[in-house]
């Protein structure tokens, strides 16, 4: 393991490598588009599966930097928020957050074993409860809403495309680094191009889903931006412990925060557009 605060060894991806991520990668966003258009109860179901995971992987990244945030709220509060989101409006799941806000933190300052710092382990277990379930809730919110499985659709081909678009044209034309110090490989024109691609793939989504045009193109905007944030939020984690990746769910991809880290921005941020402006 790489020394905390310093750039893990990334080894260089072989063809056998890729084969495995590209698989694994069409057969989880076949299963994910399935669970969408099926219901809100299945696709949820994918949510809390793997909202579990990236919990465990959250403490794990807190534990190896020596502190103990506490596993047990954490995971309660994480399945309390999102189960919540299923049946109670936005407005209600966020008192319900505050309510858990406030007992996490009383219970972990209370806590009567000894540790590093009281303080800091409070503050993981509230950070890792607002990153993986309240940030990851607006996912099921965003199922909720009419036309709920065609938005969610745009937001899934959104971050992907980000992603590919990044990648590619970053790959081929990228000279300026977005940010060395949290992510050496990340380049301005590979950001550029992300966000063209994902207007391109949410357009492409409006255009079979029969959301407004104009709203698509704005919406991969969005999508791409705040997703690329959350990219390199989850990456700045995985650089200060010290890790390549954040776990070993998804071969091919690594954990399920690796997998899914630009969502826990993009859907909030989408899902107030999508209020406010799309419906």
């Amino acid at each position: 393991m790489s020394a905390p605060g310093t750039a893990p060894t990334v080894p260089k991806k072989s063809p056998s490598e890729l084969k495995t991520r590209l698989i694994t990668g069409s057969l989880l966003s076949a299963l994910t588009l399935y669970l969408v258009w099926a219901g809100l109860y299945h696709f949820t179901s994918l949510v809390l599966f793997f909202a579990v995971i990236g919990q465990h992987e959250y403490q794990k990244f807190a534990e190896q930097k020596g502190f103990s945030p506490s596993r047990g709220l954490g995971l309660a509060m994480t399945l309390a928020i999102l189960i919540s989101s299923v049946f109670y409006s936005v407005t209600l799941v966020n008192e319900i957050m505050l309510l858990g806000m406030i007992v996490t933190f009383t219970v972990m300052l209370l806590r009567p074993h000894k540790r590093v710092s009281p303080f800091l382990d409070a503050a993981l277990t509230t950070m890792g409860v607002i990153y993986v379930a309240w940030f990851f809730s607006y996912v099921i919110h965003i199922r909720k809403l009419p036309e709920g499985a065609a938005l969610i659709t745009l937001l899934l081909f959104g971050s992907a495309f980000t992603d590919m678009g990044g990648y590619f044209v970053g790959r081929k034309f990228g000279r300026t680094k977005l940010y060395p110090r949290v992510s050496p490989k990340k380049t301005v024109e590979g950001a550029i191009g992300g966000i063209f691609t994902a207007m391109a793939a949410c357009s492409g989504v409006g255009l079979v889903c029969g959301l407004p045009f104009q709203h698509c193109l704005v919406a991969g905007v969005i999508i791409a931006i705040s997703g690329s944030f959350g990219d390199l939020f989850e990456s700045s984690l995985k650089r200060d412990v010290g890790v390549k990746d954040s776990g070993t769910a998804i071969p091919g991809h690594g954990g399920a925060l690796d997998r899914f880290d630009s969502l826990a921005f993009a859907a909030p941020i989408f899902y107030l557009y999508a209020v406010h402006f799309m419906l």
